[in-house]
């Protein structure tokens, strides 16, 4: 089953069922028992069962939602990445510079602009996907609010040798994506109906967890390399 191809009440459902904490197969039997009914009756959804968070909100679950602290707690290898990511830019700029590896408060200020971004989306993911354009619009200038405070405010917040963050970087970069590709690529829970098999579905569940584990760290490589390149042009 793929709901993105589904209408917009079908896309609200699964949504509203996700945030209760329903399974790839809770979800996918309540919409294909929707889809039923409607095939039947002749009804839309809308006028069989009303909004999707009220059909979501009438159906009993094997598990209860998890609360936005316990999911936030469980993305903690994103966390530590991400962390990583910019000690890694700061050790780039201090090797450059030839001196000890300095966060700036702008840095700090902008790591925790993300992680209340983050906080936001989880805690009201409803109205998030139900208003997809304002959200993008808010993210994106708290976004760049966060990255002119880190661009403009460049006092040291702390500093460490490079000797340690390096080593330091590496770990928080890398651990977690070694983590995550070990643990957590065969967590995937798809979204499937009650007839369908999970094979597929799962091998390309964990082909994506293991393309998301290393997309920051890649990603981090990257961007230094370019820097790396654009430093060494500059000079010849």
């Amino acid at each position: 089953m793929k709901p993105d191809a589904l209408s917009p009440w079908y896309r609200d459902l699964v949504v509203a069922l996700r945030m209760k904490g329903a399974s790839g197969r809770e979800i996918g039997d309540a919409v294909a028992a929707v889809q039923s009914h409607c095939a039947d009756s002749g009804d839309t959804p809308e006028e069989a069962f009303g909004t999707a968070q009220q059909y979501a909100d009438a159906l009993p679950l094997a598990e209860p939602a998890e609360s936005t602290v316990r999911l936030l707690v469980r993305a903690w290898p994103t966390w530590l990445a991400l962390l990583g990511s910019f000690l890694a830019l700061a050790c780039y700029d201090a090797w450059q510079a030839k001196t000890a590896v300095s966060v700036s408060v702008g840095t700090v200020i902008f790591l925790v602009v993300i992680v209340a971004l983050a906080v936001g989306v989880v805690r009201f993911m409803g109205p998030v996907w139900r208003h997809r354009v304002l959200t993008w619009a808010v993210l994106s200038i708290a976004f760049a609010l966060g990255l002119l405070a880190q661009v403009t405010l460049r006092q040291s917040a702390f500093s460490l040798p490079l000797a340690v963050a390096a080593p330091l970087a590496a770990v928080l970069l890398f651990g977690p994506a070694l983590y995550e590709q070990r643990h957590l690529a065969t967590a995937y829970d798809p979204v499937e109906g009650p007839f369908e098999t999970r094979a597929g579905s799962e091998r390309a569940g964990r082909r994506a967890a293991q393309f998301l584990a290393w997309l920051l760290p890649v990603g981090t490589v990257v961007v230094i390399a370019i820097a790396a390149t654009l430093d060494h042009l500059s000079r010849h």
